[in-house]
Formats: C-alpha cells, sequence, structure tokens
C-alpha cells in the first residue's frame, strides 16, 4: 500500500497552531547556533587572515597609552623593517555618540604602502586623499550606514584630540581581506595633529605603529631589536605580529567561543526537549488512528515512518528557514565591537544536519510506539 503522505499533511493543518510553535522553536535554536558560529568564526577570521609579513608596535604599558612620532625614523633603521605607518585612534563624536564606529588618523603614504594590497582603492580616489589635506576615505560598510558619498563632509568633535574638524570623503574602500574591516574611517593625521594643536591637546603622538617586513621569517629577530632598542627609554615597546596582535583583542573579551558554543548547545537542548514533546502528544492522540490504519493493511513500518516523517517536516522545515535567515548575516557588522561577520560556507548544511538530528531524536521514541502497537488495544483506547 502506498504511503499516507496526505495524513502528514493533514495533521500539520490540523494542529496549525502547536506545528508553527514546533517549527518556530526549531528555527530561533538553529538561528541562535548559527549566529553563533558565525561569531566564532569571524573572530578566528580576523586572526587567521592577518598578514605574516607585518608586525604592530605599542606601548609595553597599555594599547591606550600613545608613543611619539619621533620614534618612527628609528623604526625605519632597524634590519629587516622595510616600511612603516602608524595608526591612531581619534574617537570622537559624528552627529550623535551613539553613532559609533572606527577613526583613526594616518599617513596617506605610508599607509598605501604597508596596506595597499589589503584595501581596495582606485588609484585617482588615493591621489585624491593625498592631495586633500582634510580628505578621508571611509569603509564601503561605513558608507552604506550613513550613505557617504565622494565629496561629503563629514563634520567631527573631538574629544581626545579636541577640536572642530570638517572632513571631505575621497574615496570608499573595499577590503580584500576579512581582517580588514569596512566599517572605518582614516584620515590625515597631520590635520589631526594640527587641530589638536590648536586646542592645546595632545600633539605629535600615535597609537600604534605598523612594520611592513622585507621577509616574513624575520618577525622575531626585528620585534626583539625593537622592544630592546626602547626598553630602557620612556616609550617603552612591545612588538607582536600582526596575528597576535588581532588576537588579543579577541581575547580582551573573553573566552568569547566556549560561551558562544555553550549558548548554542542549551538553545538546541531546549529545542529538543520541545519538539520530543510535541511529538509524544502527537503519537498520544494518533493511537486510535493507528489501530484504523493497521486494520486497513497499513504495517508497523508504515507507523513508524508516519510519525517519523512529521517530526522530520516540523524540524527540517524550521531549520532551512533558520539556516536561511543566518546567511543573511553575511557581511553585517556587529555594532560597537565593529566585527565584520562571515557565514560559514557550510552553514546550510550545518543547519540541515541540526533539523534531521532534532527530527529524528524527537520523533524515533513515539515512531517505535506506534509501529509496536496492538489493533485490538489501540482501538479499545480511550484518549
Amino acid at each position: 500500500m502506498r504511503f499516507p503522505f496526505g495524513l502528514v499533511v493533514a495533521h500539520a493543518r490540523k494542529g496549525w497552531f502547536r506545528s508553527v510553535l514546533t517549527a518556530g522553536s526549531v528555527f530561533i535554536a538553529v538561528f541562535v547556533f548559527g549566529a553563533m558560529q558565525t561569531a566564532v568564526h569571524s573572530l578566528d577570521a580576523v586572526v587567521q587572515d592577518s598578514s605574516s609579513s607585518r608586525m604592530i608596535v605599542e606601548s609595553a604599558v597599555s594599547l591606550f597609552v600613545t608613543l611619539p612620532t619621533k620614534i618612527e625614523q628609528e623604526l625605519k633603521t632597524v634590519p629587516g623593517v622595510k616600511e612603516t605607518t602608524h595608526w591612531t585612534w581619534f574617537a570622537g563624536v559624528y552627529v550623535s555618540e551613539d553613532n559609533f564606529f572606527a577613526r583613526f588618523g594616518t599617513d596617506v603614504e605610508s599607509m598605501r604602502k604597508v596596506y595597499g594590497k589589503e584595501i581596495d582603492l582606485p588609484d585617482e580616489a588615493w591621489d585624491r586623499w593625498q592631495r586633500t589635506p582634510t580628505g578621508c576615505i571611509v569603509g564601503l560598510d561605513l558608507a552604506e550606514r550613513f550613505n557617504f558619498k565622494v565629496g561629503d563632509q563629514i563634520p567631527l568633535k573631538g574629544n581626545i584630540f579636541p577640536g572642530d574638524y570638517r572632513l571631505e570623503v575621497c574615496g570608499v574602500y573595499k577590503s580584500r581581506v576579512r581582517s580588514f574591516d569596512q566599517s572605518t574611517l582614516f584620515f590625515h593625521h597631520k590635520y589631526m595633529n594640527e587641530v589638536s594643536k590648536q586646542n592645546d591637546g595632545p600633539r605629535d603622538v600615535v597609537s600604534i605603529y605598523a612594520l611592513l617586513l622585507e621577509d616574513a621569517s624575520m618577525g622575531k629577530d626585528v620585534g626583539d631589536a625593537i622592544d630592546s632598542k626602547f626598553e630602557s627609554s620612556r616609550n617603552r615597546t612591545r612588538t607582536l605580529t600582526e596575528r597576535a596582535f588581532q588576537q588579543s583583542f579577541v581575547t580582551m573579551w573573553g573566552n568569547l567561543p566556549v560561551f558562544f558554543n555553550a549558548l548554542s548547545l542549551v538553545a538546541l537542548a531546549a529545542t529538543f526537549m520541545v519538539t520530543l514533546n510535541t511529538m509524544l502528544l502527537n503519537g498520544r492522540e494518533r493511537v486510535k488512528e493507528c489501530g484504523v490504519l493497521k486494520t486497513l493493511g497499513f504495517g508497523s513500518g508504515t507507523m513508524f515512518g508516519l510519525l517519523l516523517t512529521e517530526s522530520l517536516v516540523y524540524c527540517l522545515g524550521g531549520a532551512i528557514l533558520g539556516g536561511l535567515a543566518v546567511s543573511n548575516l553575511n557581511g553585517a557588522v556587529v555594532p560597537r565591537i565593529e566585527l565584520p561577520l562571515h557565514v560559514p560556507a557550510d552553514s546550510m548544511l550545518i543547519s540541515v544536519a541540526i533539523g534531521a538530528t532534532l527530527g529524528i531524536l524527537s520523533g524515533i521514541a513515539p515512531a517505535r510506539a506506534a509501529a509496536n502497537m496492538n489493533i485490538i488495544e489501540a482501538l479499545r483506547r480511550r484518549t
């Protein structure tokens, strides 16, 4: 006899509210799981995509302690250093303090030499930025967020570096690697320094130096040479590979991967209890129906398949929708920490696997009960 697929649809329509809630719980669990795994994957991508031929020089006291601009010439004389540039955290306010995004003062020419392979920016935009003292470039995500276009004016109110700044957008860059986010604004360090001087703020200082090495294998020797050079000075340094520097940012947030994984497992466990309870109720309500179907000639295998199919339909439906929702996170940016999200390539496959696993585990107990049910007892039972 043919498998009664129509009964699966009929049961779902009859208890539509319960069906929606069951599929919805799976959707939420899969979405939470996928979002957490996406965050872990994105954090790992920032570290893994970091260049092995760059090193970061920061203050040995703290990342929040600045270094003087005068030491850049000394850094250039260290054997193995090919190019140097610098980034300075500006902070400041754009219109409102709620409009948070990263803003750095830098040197255009040297930044192009050190980070030119990571930044996809037309030559004319680089040249325009170089020629415009108040010019800046913005990442694609930032431009889309605030609708910035080339030629627009961006007013900034300085706090660490006091003063009123008015920047002109000279270009919108895209990132060629996942470790370089598209939610940052870069402008001339010279302009920042001049305005800050005029308002009695910090001057001639930078947050970090970025070094491009002649050979990636020279990293340890270069780092040791730089740190020993400034060991006895007022400006002690700590020199790290770019990967180690990025990793330090990840660890600042604690052991996030463990927390995210634990949260994901809790969500899946809770959903499993919901779906199992739903399928047990479905099986209990189908006792007499199973007896009738067996009387009509449907075997135990059909009864087993009927209950298991219902469970798979609910769970796979919710899981597929959850996987689609997770895929829409790709390219989004986590606010405040400015973390660009990169959804793993196998995200949808994992979502389907989770849905199938939940469906089988939730449906196997009531399915076995239906398959082993005695016809006479089923017809006599009151539900």
